[in-house]
Order: structure tokens, then C-alpha cells, then sequence
């Protein structure tokens, strides 16, 4: 596991855990890492997915990884369409997506589907104060959102 403040990275093979603790920019830190281990599985959190690139480039040099998890765990962004402001978020994560597929690396994108507490907290920010709000469509489309408690059950 590669961790720093709001940042988790987990390294891993399927006997053993590494902990370092670091930053996603230390290049040599992160190849050094995964030079040790099979396995990457990425649980950033949103606003650091873009960082993911760090860990892509330091797997192609590190040259031994069988198998790249990113953070994804939300919906497949590849095969839907939304409204602006999601589609501009989920753009972030197909930059990620080609920049591993374009690097050849072992992949498994993980889909869970949409999290309520994620839009709720993160997308429409309540605790921020807000001028008018921008309602799209008619209000008649269905949706499914699911608890995160369940999500391991």
C-alpha cells in the first residue's frame, strides 16, 4: 500500500502487502514498489484519478506488473452518455483508461454503477452555497443509485 494524506494506493500480491508511504509524484519511490509486487489495485478517491497517470508511467517502467486495477468503481463511462457537468468528470477517467490501454498494460476495469452518496456529496456539494441551479430534462427519467453498505453483501 502506497499512501499519503487522501491518497490511498494498495500494492499487492496474493501473498504479501507492501506499505510505503510517499507521494504520487516521487517517480523512483513508486517503480521501486511495484517492482516487488504483481498486482496494482487504485482506490483513489475522485479528485485525484487524474493522478493515476503516476502510477501508469511507473508501471511501464517497472515492466513486471500482471495486473492494473484502476479507480474506476463507478459506472462505464466508455459505453454511456450524461449531461455536462458528470460528462466532464467522467472524461478525467477515459484519459486514465487510454493512457493504460495505450501502454499495454494488464487491466480490469471495475464498474459498481452509481453511489448516492457520492452525488450527493461530492457533485452537488451541499454544504456550499449555491446561485440558481440548472435542472435538466423533464424529471420523468429513472435512475438507480445504490447504498455503499450494500455494495459488499
Amino acid at each position: 500500500m502506497y499512501i499519503r494524506m487522501y491518497v490511498r494506493m494498495h500494492v499487492c500480491t496474493f501473498d504479501k502487502h507492501i506499505l510505503e508511504q510517499g507521494e504520487l509524484d516521487e517517480h523512483e519511490k513508486i517503480v521501486a514498489t511495484l517492482r516487488q509486487v504483481d498486482i496494482v489495485i487504485s482506490t483513489l478517491p475522485f479528485p485525484q484519478v487524474p493522478d493515476q497517470i503516476h502510477i501508469v508511467e511507473a508501471i511501464k517502467v517497472a515492466g513486471n506488473i500482471k495486473r492494473f486495477i484502476p479507480s474506476e468503481f463507478g459506472v462505464e463511462e466508455d459505453r454511456l452518455s450524461f449531461l455536462p457537468p458528470f460528462e466532464a468528470c467522467l472524461d478525467k477517467k477515459r484519459k486514465i483508461r487510454r493512457a493504460v490501454e495505450a501502454c499495454g498494460i494488464p487491466h480490469t476495469y471495475v464498474s459498481a454503477n452509481c453511489f448516492g452518496a457520492y452525488f450527493v456529496n461530492h457533485l452537488l456539494r451541499p454544504h456550499e452555497e449555491h446561485g440558481d441551479m440548472i435542472v435538466y430534462g423533464s424529471g420523468d427519467a429513472k435512475v438507480l443509485f445504490n447504498y455503499e453498505e450494500d455494495t459488499a453483501e
